[in-house]
């Protein structure tokens, strides 16, 4: 059991790394880095949030998102304007250059992720979903545990 729950962990370690190798591949024509796509696409479906919004949306520091921000502002895909309710915040949006490059990046996901679930049978997709489904139930467990078990030291500092 243990030799192919390694296989089955080797597996998915390989897959999140080829993903993502094929992505950046697909999404260097839009000029945007990975992490920046997030932020991106984060904009286009809340219109207007606030830069403290999005880094807790994105489990990061407000001073990380403003580094984002400020290279895609530079690059002039999103603009920072004053909140008219709060002088001290800004209101983020997508500029039309962002939107653009948004929609692009958009069909380049559909088109990897369809290449990734080529050939995949509907029963084949719901065992896939069930299980993980399965793992994301086990990580929130792993999540909520003050310290997993055989882990020592595990007091994480942030």
């Amino acid at each position: 059991m243990l030799e192919k729950r390694q296989i089955a962990e080797e597996k998915f370690r390989q897959i999140f790394f080829e993903h993502r190798r094929v992505m950046e591949k697909n999404l260097e024509c839009t000029g945007v880095f990975h992490s920046q796509h997030r932020v991106l696409m984060y904009l286009s479906d809340h219109a207007g949030c606030s830069q403290k919004e999005m880094a807790d949306a994105h489990h990061i520091s407000t001073a990380a998102i403003a580094i984002h921000l400020k290279k895609l502002e530079k690059a002039g895909l999103v603009e920072r304007v004053v909140d008219s309710a709060d002088n001290r915040c800004n209101v983020i949006t997508l500029t039309e250059k962002g939107s653009l490059v948004v929609e692009q990046s958009r069909r380049i996901f559909r088109a990897v992720d369809g290449c990734m679930f080529r050939n995949f049978s509907e029963e084949e997709l719901n065992t896939l979903i069930f299980c993980l489904d399965k793992m994301i139930g086990n990580l929130a467990f792993a999540e909520s545990q003050e310290s997993l078990p055989g882990v020592a030291g595990n007091g994480a500092t942030s």
